[in-house]
């Protein structure tokens, strides 16, 4: 009996296993020349539902096991995301792999001939920055973990014997959201007798010739030598990138190695070409060197770039890296961006971060240059994909990190979260010498970007800024020197100061902004402003802006705009109003404000247009300023007026040149602005010597001016009619060459050059009637050209 039983097990265990060697062969028999088309539609569903876009294969597949292993298909096509152009988003011609059947089983996989070509990818970006290759991916709670980077042996899981590409190309958006292009036409990879895959390809980039070339070790080379030797070579135009290095996999004495070296030349032109705005002062170096085993790993980084170098290092253990670092010269690297100023001291910094899944934890980071240090705290990435930042910065005075700013102490903290799609740093807190700021500011995004400030002032001083201003050269009172004389028919100086360039109105009309910034106390040079409350509104291509302050010995200021934007076009409104506002723009030291002229505006413009000069060209409303008794500094004057306003000063004014103070008595200056064109009636001002009365106009469409003074003696002055050498003067031209002067004998004068004008228009007559320097006009003038109350007052 038990023989009898071990006969039947012996005859059904020969009985399976025939079944199972016969459904192998058949399956073989089927791949190896069935129709591997049948399954077509069951493979582009898998292909769907793993990446969440429709996938079609509409080439031929074709199958074959021995006695290579061959697979080919063509014609493979991946849609594109919902809310992008109709391409594909990835096309690819033809794929064909030749493998050693025997290394599918034994490793390592041997590949022996790869074909691929005609593939195009096209890269776009959506309304809020998403990409087309943001692909369906698994719940991050259902992935499984990614293998272990420290299991296996390290050796090279593929060998590559030969591989052909062609007609590879890539679409990706450029500026201006123009479509740009990199194609490879063909790319070789051979491997070669002593063991090294060639590589040899060129192509286009950029619109510039590319070319690639180097040499890679294989798997048997590395068995020879125990690392991984590469150089490769890239050139893109005028640059040329060199790269070599090796790699050395871990063994069970020693961790893995690595060491790269490269050198880019020729980086200028490719900056040029990317229209990135660096200025790059030579050759870029770079040395690194790694090792690491388990849970550690050391990376050295040492670079230059001309005189600029870096060095850093990097440290990891299990989940914590440290980092740090110096730049020999912040000076020299703020060069690199044409940014001026910056201090020759080196820069260093220092940080412990924690890797977290999906996530970085930003326990210190501190980065030094002199005296002055920013310190950061942080997480980048959190369970519902936010990160916060904790920001402080201080400096014992400014201009250390830039030689404008003043010489005062700053500080700054922030705390910045991005959660959402939105940015916040709230709050804001920043003191520089005796101006400080506090408040928030929120940037959304979607398809309307928002902005939303929120700020508080106690004081801002701009005062401080302006006496440290080394932007601008002090001449002291004198012209600057005068250019060469261009060549006929050039000018260095633009033909229009509204220029017809079309204004952006459609960055307003794709935003939504809101802006608050209340200042108690606001000191400039000029004047000392209180309760300042500025505010500004962007709604749906609506902006509105209002400034209200207050100014000393009861000064009040209410000014409002609106822009209301459709299309190309936009209307304007403006709204000016001071009142009893005393700005010392050319009183000097005064001992009471009240020797300040009180200054009052009244501006109401109204004006369409999709340009500057069709807003001017279109613009209609009335001007009326007017000045109050007080002094004015002669040689204030001088220094703070630009060369063309001291001439036109000094030929009204004769006693300038003698008198360091006026006794200013009055002053207004009235214009009505019908389709462009502004009429003045009147221009005039009195001091306790001097009348000048004046009238013309100002062509807002050619820009033109026609402007003509008379100027008299106030009688009982004690000096005679012929001290007044210039008692007629004009000012004629345009808004961007206004030329100015005319003597007693009608010559016209202009920068040293003097042309007949042909004698005095009727202007002059009627100007010269009303100028009787006996009268004070001030009392009737200024009754005549009242202001209107403002709000109420």
């Amino acid at each position: 009996m038990p023989r009898t039983i071990l006969n039947t097990a012996a005859i059904l265990a020969g009985l399976v296993l025939a079944l199972l060697i016969t459904a192998i062969a058949g399956l073989l028999l089927y791949l190896q020349y069935g129709d591997l088309n049948t399954q077509r539609p069951r493979l582009e569903s898998l292909v769907s539902q793993a990446t969440g876009r429709p996938f079609r294969i509409e080439g031929e597949l074709e199958l074959k096991l021995w006695p290579e292993l061959f697979l080919s298909v063509g014609g493979l096509q991946l849609a594109n995301a919902e809310w992008a152009s109709g391409e594909p988003m990835a096309r690819l011609g033809q794929f064909a792999v030749k493998i050693r059947p025997g290394s599918l089983l034994l490793g390592p996989l041997d590949i022996r001939e790869l074909h691929l070509r005609d593939l195009d990818l096209l890269v776009e970006t959506g309304p809020t920055g998403e990409t087309n290759w943001a692909l369906a991916t698994p719940d991050p709670e259902e992935a499984p973990d990614p293998p272990s980077r420290d299991s296996g042996n390290g050796d090279l899981a593929v060998i590559l014997q030969r591989a052909q590409l062609s007609n590879l190309r890539l679409r990706y958006p450029g500026p201006d959201s123009e479509t740009q292009s990199a194609m490879i036409r063909d790319l070789s990879l051979v491997n070669t007798d002593a063991d090294r895959l060639r590589v040899e390809g060129r192509g286009t980039a950029l619109d510039m010739p590319l070319t690639v070339s180097g040499q890679v070790d294989t798997r048997d080379g590395v068995v020879q030598t125990d690392a991984v030797r590469y150089e490769l070579a890239l050139v893109l135009g005028e640059s040329r990138l060199a790269v070599e290095g090796t790699r050395t996999p871990p063994a069970s004495d020693s961790p893995a190695r690595m060491s790269l070296d490269l050198r880019m030349d020729g980086l200028q032109p490719l900056m040029d070409r990317l229209a990135v705005p660096l200025t790059v002062p030579g050759p870029l170096q770079l040395a690194v060197h790694g090792r690491g085993e388990a849970q550690r790993a050391d990376i050295d980084i040492e670079g230059r770039l001309g005189a600029i170098t870096l060095d850093s290092e990097a440290r990891r253990s299990g989940d914590s890296l440290a980092i740090d670092g110096s730049i020999s010269t912040l000076a020299q690297a703020g060069a690199l961006f044409d940014i001026q100023g910056l201090p020759a001291a080196p820069l260093t910094w220092s940080s412990t971060l924690i890797l977290e899944k999906n996530a970085l934890d930003i326990r210190e980071f501190s980065a030094t240059t002199g005296q002055s240090r920013i310190t950061a705290t942080g997480h980048l990435g959190d369970s519902n994909g936010g990160s916060s930042l904790s920001l402080e910065a201080n400096a014992a005075a400014a201009a250390e990190l830039l030689d404008t700013l003043p010489p005062l102490p700053f500080t700054v903290a922030a705390t910045l979260a991005l959660r959402e799609g939105e940015l916040s740093i709230a709050p804001l807190e920043a003191r520089l010498g005796d101006s400080d700021l506090t408040g928030t500011v929120r940037i959304g995004r979607g398809e309307r970007g928002s902005v939303d400030i929120q700020l508080q002032s106690r004081r801002i001083d701009l005062s401080q800024l302006s006496a440290h201003d080394k932007t601008r050269p002090d001449t002291g009172g004198k012209a600057p020197e005068e250019a060469p004389d261009t060549a006929a028919g050039e000018s260095s100086a633009p033909r229009y100061v509204f220029t017809g360039k079309p204004l952006p109105f459609s960055m307003l009309q794709k935003n939504t902004a809101d802006f608050h910034w209340a200042i108690d106390e606001l000191a400039t040079p000029l004047v000392t402003l209180a309760a300042m409350d500025l505010s500004a509104g962007l709604h749906a291509g609506r902006l509105e802006a209002q400034a209200a302050f207050e100014g000393p010995a009861g000064g009040l200021g209410r000014n409002s705009l609106v822009l209301e934007t459709s299309g190309n076009r936009a209307e304007l409104t403006l709204q000016n109003r001071l009142r009893d506002l005393r700005i010392n723009v050319a009183s000097g030291n005064v001992e009471r404000v009240n020797d300040i002229p009180a200054l009052n505006l009244t501006l109401d413009l109204a004006a369409s247009g999709s340009s500057p000069r069709e807003l001017a060209a279109a613009s209609d409303g009335k001007l009326l300023l007017t000045l109050g008794p007080g002094q004015l500094n002669n040689s204030v004057v001088e220094k703070f007026s630009g060369d063309l306003l001291a001439q036109l000063v000094s030929a009204l004014d004769p006693f300038a040149r003698t008198q360091t103070h006026m006794a200013f008595e009055c002053g207004v200056a009235a214009a009505t602005i019908e389709g462009g064109e502004a009429l003045l009636d009147p221009l005039a001002f009195q001091s306790e010597k001097l009348q000048v009365i004046a009238g013309g106009s100002i062509d807002l469409k050619t820009e033109a001016i026609d402007i003509e003074f008379n100027t008299r003696p106030r009688s009982g002055v004690g000096v005679s009619a012929d001290m007044f050498v210039t008692p007629f003067v004009s000012l004629k031209g345009t808004l961007s060459k206004p030329r100015v002067g005319m003597n007693e004998s009608s010559t016209l004068l202009t920068g040293g050059a003097a042309v007949a004008t042909g004698g005095l228009s009727l202007l002059w007559k009627g100007l010269y009637d009303r100028a009787a320097g006996s009268i004070d006009h001030c009392r009737d003038t200024l009754e005549k050209h009242a202001h209107p109350p403002l709000d109420g007052k």
